[in-house]
Order: C-alpha cells, then structure tokens, then sequence
C-alpha cells in the first residue's frame, strides 16, 4: 500500500523498493498514512512509513529498512524585513535540531549557514 500520486514520500518508497529490487502492486493508495495503519494491522497488507509517522502505527509490526535518511531543509528571509522573536523562535529550532541530531549520531552538524551579504 503507497500514498497517492504526488506525495513525496510515495517516490521515495518507491525508490527504496526498486534499490532493493523488491516488486510491489499497490492495491490501496490513499492521501494519508492515518489510512494505512488499520489496513495494515488487520493484515491487508504492508507499507513503507518514514520514521516519524511509526508513533501513529498502533498494532503494526515495524521492520527498520536500514540507516536513517535525512532531507536538507532552508529558509530565506528579507533582510530588509522586520525580524520578530517569532521568526527568530521559528529559524533557530532548525538548527539546534541539526546540531542535537549531529551530536547523537557521533557526526558534525547538518547546519551551515549560507549569508548572502
């Protein structure tokens, strides 16, 4: 079972069935992974899930596929602009995040900063 056409986890799910030459039919496709889950638990059949949706997939049995990926992410703002503690609460738990995850994992931060003076 996959998510719909045009979700983004939907290709990489299906490119981490082709990198294991698995052949899979998807015969429930749905918009949402909440949808998956009972399918699932009542044996209809199986799905690939990203981490952080396994807290949701009560009565499911969870099989790591491998190393965890990860996905690079940016924000760009005017510097023209006003600066509110909001916007500085939103750009600065990225970062710590980054730099909590790279130290858990024995490697230097994700986060490098690109200043565009």
């Amino acid at each position: 079972m996959f998510l719909k056409e045009g979700h983004c986890f939907r290709e990489q799910a299906l490119a981490t069935c082709t990198r294991a030459r698995a052949q899979f039919e998807s015969t429930f496709e749905s918009d949402q992974f909440s949808s998956l889950f009972p399918l699932v638990a009542s044996g209809f059949g199986v799905s690939l899930i990203p981490e952080m949706a396994a807290l949701f997939a009560t009565d499911c049995r969870l099989i790591p596929t491998g190393k965890a990926g990860h996905r690079r992410i940016g924000y760009l703002r005017n510097r023209r602009c006003f600066y509110s503690n909001q916007i500085k609460a939103l750009t600065e738990w990225p970062r710590e995040q980054a730099k909590t995850i790279g130290h858990a994992n024995g490697r230097p931060s994700l986060y490098s900063p690109i200043s565009a003076d």
